[in-house]
């Protein structure tokens, strides 16, 4: 994958950047503290510059630009192949749905369950 434009690019914004820290912070502090701040925003804005620069790379990458072509005969015929051949096997295996029988319970298991759910919802 390659990257959109280049390292000029960073570098453009690193310096466009340190200059306006450069500014912001040459009115307030020492030189040396102003000039400290723009090293560390100008190789931030670097890296960040580059980080927007893989993105947008990623985001508009062509997918597979060496893929066949969509018009191979070749390639429509195995696929045509292979769905029929699915088609096939799917008829063949489907079997009609049963319903599961539901479980039965006795008069007095019946009576018991709902005892014991009136006694549950008495206690709160």
């Amino acid at each position: 994958m390659r990257l959109a434009g280049s390292w000029v690019i960073n570098l453009l914004f690193a310096l466009v950047a340190g200059f306006i820290i450069f500014i912001g912070n040459v009115t307030i502090n020492l030189m040396s503290t102003a000039l400290t701040r723009t090293a560390f925003a100008m190789a931030g804005c670097f890296i960040i510059a580059y980080g927007f620069r893989w993105l947008w790379a990623i985001a508009f990458h062509e997918e597979n630009k060496y893929a066949p072509e969509e018009d191979s005969t070749e390639i429509k015929n195995a696929v045509e192949a292979t769905s029929q051949d699915e088609k096939l096997n799917h008829s063949e295996q489907e079997e009609p749905l049963q319903a599961k029988p539901t479980p039965t319970l006795s008069d007095e298991e019946t009576e018991k369950t709902a005892a014991y759910v009136k006694e549950l919802l008495d206690t709160k």
